[in-house]
């Protein structure tokens, strides 16, 4: 047999090699994941290509202390293909979270991602991975070691040293049959070793020291003075290990204390006391928290100024000092903060103008200013801070004109500038195409509402309330969660998008539509089928029914069912809840309610109306509508004339059970018939107090029939006591009287009635015992004391239950028994309704014997009437 025999040059198989290594390239979704690994760990101006595998940015050490970037790659797996197996970036600081997206290279087996300043915890995805060797030494990993690890079979190598792991060692450890070493000294393990990793006959090398580092004890003994300067009286003795600064902090406290091993030490990074009711000053010891990154001293009950000192504080990135009493200027030094992010000082009484250095605050994301005292006009160089996403100026002090090229910051997602005086402008041009809150309230705007507006998206809020924009909304865009549009003078007819979005509610509380636009107070046509009547000339849709009856009175339980006090029925309103509200009581009044408590992340949803708690008000004041924009009540069809206005207020939400809860305040305006009557007005400074009634009187007139109520939030007072989304005005009830017989202001007349009067006094009650004797029981009694009022008086017989009432009242006062008699306090109470008062008649004229069951009966007799009372 033959055997043929080929011959190939040298040459040809030279080049034939050398043509596989050359086409031998990482696929492109290996070179995708790559950089998204990159990117996740933090190292974000990376950037690999397919030549990846090449060494082309491998970066070897040169001395111990060099970084080392290394990425291995199998080039023989598949023909003209190769794979990631190993990926090493060590000793880079690396700042990002372990890539959960490792699972997508298929051929992985190793990685050392050891002295980097990773946090987080370990992916689930890797458990779907053929790991070999894990090395995530000396990094800031914490929590929990996650019990998937025990998945990742294929393990020789384990290495979790020098981390901030915490808790049990997970017995799914002992899984790991091929692991040979297991690193897990210096972190915070309790307990046990499990037993399960005894089972391991391939485990060689184990190291479990559970020695605790320590706090630097520099930032220890900083730590104490900051807890004197905050007045915290029992600090815990080590604060990394509890991660709290306070033992006896209360229940409602946010403390939280993370600290990061450095240098053989622990350093505080993250400082958060919040809800603590901390009552003392800034600490300036601050600054020598060297590496601290965050301060969150928010809802506390903090006063003076802003230290100096912290402006060289060159980690520093985050400072929430929200909602406390800080007072006095921005310090010019605190432009020196070249690491801030964030800055949030709402809520506190600073002022002066804010400093042309904070100009340099470049990398600020997040700037809120609302509710201070600042003066002078919004700073130009707002418009510099490129990287901003979040401005908040609501009710800052600060005055227009507003620089144009703040609105075109493009990174923008959350604008909400409000309540600011300054000279007219046009609708500024918006570049930002990831808007999410965009509020513009009550800023002197006008013009058009330009078309582009309801392409930009955004996505949840929408608020152009009381400007001067006019013209159409043809092209609106109904995506958006809540439009509010109220207070303008647009005009033309309402697309029936809007208004078919109502979700109507008919119950025996009447008519309410809850809606997500507001666009009362407006120009507008309705359109032609309009799904309800409104009874509110600036709503939607109009009453055109007309009035059969006219009235001269109303009463309402605001929040609250009906209830009935003093014989005079209010009416309530408790069923009509949501962000926009129109509701009609099918009687005599109405009411339109508008804005969503923003930042409460819906947590608040319910929030329009509020109950005491604990629930130790009278009937009255137990319930309360709230709104956190405009809440306007309306009677319609009343008769023309002069009327008394009764507002009752009671601040159920806010309580003194903490005193970071005293720093609350709910401020707003108050309009009667589009009538500024009450600037900044706040229950709690009115009353004296928390859960206390008040109640305000105004005069007002109505001339076509309508009167209207209207309270106004203006941006003031803070927003997130006693959490997020608490704000805005609140009322507990309304009382609208004609004010031709003024029956709720009689009792200063009782308090001085004269020898004569009060024999006509005496007359009357003796009708009324009289009357009541012969019936002799409680169910006539109405009917005996309303026989009494003058039938041919219109006044009398239109206030007949308040007469009633203050029959009722003087033969209280009248009891043959002064013990039995009420003070004069307590009588002026009842006649302005602030306490109840509900006794029969029949038992008060009735003689202590005669109450007992004896048959003793007697005559009010002029000569005892003048006992105390």
């Amino acid at each position: 047999m033959t055997v043929r025999r080929y011959r190939f040059p040298v040459s040809v198989l030279v080049l034939s090699c050398f043509l596989t290594q050359t086409f031998a390239a990482l696929p492109q979704y290996e070179v995708d994941v790559l950089n998204k690994i990159a990117k996740t760990m933090g190292a974000t101006n990376w950037t690999f290509g397919s030549d990846a595998c090449e060494g082309t940015y491998d970066v070897k050490q040169v001395v111990q202390t060099d970084p080392i970037r290394i990425i291995t790659c199998d080039c023989e797996i598949e023909n003209n293909t190769c794979h990631v197996t190993v990926i090493k970036f060590m000793l880079y600081g690396l700042p990002g979270t372990l890539p959960p997206e490792l699972v997508r290279l298929p051929f992985i087996s190793e990685i050392d991602f050891a002295y980097n300043y990773l946090k987080g915890s370990i992916p689930l995805e890797w458990a779907s991975t053929q790991l070999k060797y894990i090395s995530v030494f000396a990094n800031r990993l914490s929590g929990n070691i996650p019990s998937h690890l025990g998945k990742i079979t294929g393990l020789t190598y384990l290495d979790l040293d020098q981390n901030q792991f915490s808790g049990m060692i997970p017995p799914e450890l002992g899984k790991l049959v091929n692991l040979k070493t297991l690193r897990l000294s210096s972190n915070r393990f309790s307990g046990i070793l499990p037993l399960e990793l005894a089972e391991l006959k391939n485990l060689t090398n184990l190291q479990v020291i559970s020695v605790q580092p320590q706090l630097d004890p520099n930032e220890a003994d900083v730590l104490r003075k900051i807890a004197t300067t905050l007045k915290i009286t029992n600090p815990t003795n080590d604060p990394c290990i509890s991660r709290t600064l306070s033992v006896n902090a209360s229940i409602s406290a946010e403390q939280s204390i993370t600290c990061d091993y450095r240098d053989g030490f622990l350093h505080v990074t993250i400082l958060k006391l919040k809800s603590m009711s901390l009552e003392g000053t800034l600490p300036p010891e601050l600054v020598n928290l060297t590496f601290l990154e965050e301060i969150d001293l928010s809802r506390n009950y903090l006063s003076g100024g802003l230290p100096t000192e912290w402006a060289i504080m060159r980690h520093l990135n985050r400072i929430n000092l929200l909602a406390n009493r800080f007072s006095g200027k921005i310090p010019k030094e605190w432009g020196n903060f070249a690491n801030l992010t964030d800055l949030s000082l709402s809520s506190n009484q600073f002022v002066g103008s804010l400093p042309i250095t904070l100009e340099k605050l470049t990398n600020l994301t997040d700037f809120r200013i609302s509710d201070n005292s600042f003066n002078g006009t919004v700073p130009e160089f707002i418009g510099s801070w490129t990287k901003l996403k979040r401005l908040e100026m609501s009710s800052s002090g600060l005055e227009g004109p507003i620089s144009p090229t703040i609105f075109t910051l493009g990174d923008l997602t959350d604008l909400r500038i409000t309540d600011m005086i300054g000279p007219k402008f046009d609708f500024p041009k918006l570049n930002s195409k990831k808007m999410e809150h965009l509020v513009l309230r009550n800023l002197n705007m006008s013009g058009f509402i330009p078309t582009y507006i309801w392409d930009m998206g955004v996505r949840e809020t929408l608020d152009l309330t009381f400007n001067k924009l006019e013209g159409g909304i043809e092209n609106i865009n109904t995506e958006t969660d809540f439009i509010f549009l109220s207070g303008n003078m647009l005009s033309g007819t309402i697309p029936e998008s809007i208004i078919y979005s109502t979700k109507k509610n008919l119950s025996k509380f009447g008519t309410s539509m809850f809606l997500s636009n507001d666009l009362s107070y407006n120009n507008f046509t309705s359109p032609v089928n309009c799904p309800t009547r409104s009874g509110l000339r600036p709503g939607p849709c109009p009453d055109r029914s007309g009035c059969q009856k006219y009235y001269q009175s109303f009463h309402i339980n605001c929040g609250g069912p009906d209830v009935t006090i003093n014989h005079t029925k209010y009416e309530g309103d408790g069923g009509a809840n949501g962000a926009v509200l129109q509701y009609d009581s099918g009687t005599k009044w109405g009411l339109i309610s508008a804005g969503d408590f923003m930042g409460d992340s819906n947590k608040n949803a319910n929030g329009y109306i509020v109950s005491a708690y604990p629930d130790t008000q009278p009937k009255l004041y137990s319930e309360a509508r709230a709104s956190p924009l405009f809440l306007t009540y309306y009677g319609y069809c009343l008769e023309n004339g002069n009327y008394t206005v009764n507002l009752h207020f009671a601040e159920i939400l806010f309580t003194d059970k903490e005193p970071y809860h005293k720093v609350g305040r709910r401020i707003f305006d108050i309009y009667i018939q589009g009538i500024l009557k009450w600037k900044d007005f706040n229950i709690k400074e009115q009353a004296n107090g928390t859960g206390k009634a008040i109640i305000k009187t105004f005069n007002a007139t109505v001339t076509e029939n309508t009167l209207e109520i209207r309270l106004y939030w203006a941006g003031k007072g803070t927003t997130c006591i006693p959490n997020r989304g608490y704000y805005g005005p609140l009322i507990s009830a309304i009382s609208v009287c004609r004010a031709a017989a003024q029956w709720q202001r009689l009792s200063s007349v009782i308090a001085g009635v004269t020898v004569g009067t009060f024999a006509l006094v005496v007359l009357v009650v003796g009708f009324c015992i009289l009357c009541l004797r012969k019936k002799r029981n409680t169910d006539g009694e109405d009917d005996c004391l309303i026989d009494l009022v003058d039938k041919d008086s219109e006044d009398m017989q239109l206030h007949g239950e308040e007469v009633v009432q203050m029959m009722r009242v003087a033969v209280w006062c009248l009891q043959n028994d002064y013990n039995r008699r009420p003070s004069m306090s307590t009588v002026v109470k009842v006649l302005e309704g602030t306490m109840e008062f509900e006794a029969s008649l029949t038992a008060i004229t009735r003689e202590p014997e005669e109450q007992s069951g004896g048959a003793t009966t007697s005559v009010l007799l002029t000569s005892i009437l003048s006992g105390p009372r």
